[in-house]
């Protein structure tokens, strides 16, 4: 590895936009993902997540059940523990 490689650098922002794609497996896969990321970097979630509000929002009420979960599941993650 050299100093000007990005090896540890983190690109949360192709999986935000993936959110928006029409595809509910896509935005499933975006969730399943973002949620690995948070669980280990909770301080990532609070720099990424909060733009992205309003929209994760619109996915709990996705008429996809893979969506529905997924998100839920991102803010059992980042949430605290007696988030209901």
């Amino acid at each position: 590895p050299q100093d000007q490689d990005t090896l540890h650098e983190l690109r949360v922002v192709p999986f935000l936009q993936m959110l928006d794609l029409d595809d509910p497996l896509d935005q499933a896969q975006a969730l399943w993902f973002l949620t690995q990321v948070f669980a280990v970097r909770l301080d990532l979630a609070l720099v990424w997540l909060e733009p992205s509000l309003p929209r994760l929002r619109q996915l709990l009420a996705s008429p996809d059940q893979r969506v529905r979960e997924q998100a839920i599941t991102l803010f059992e993650t980042i949430g605290p523990k007696d988030l209901r």
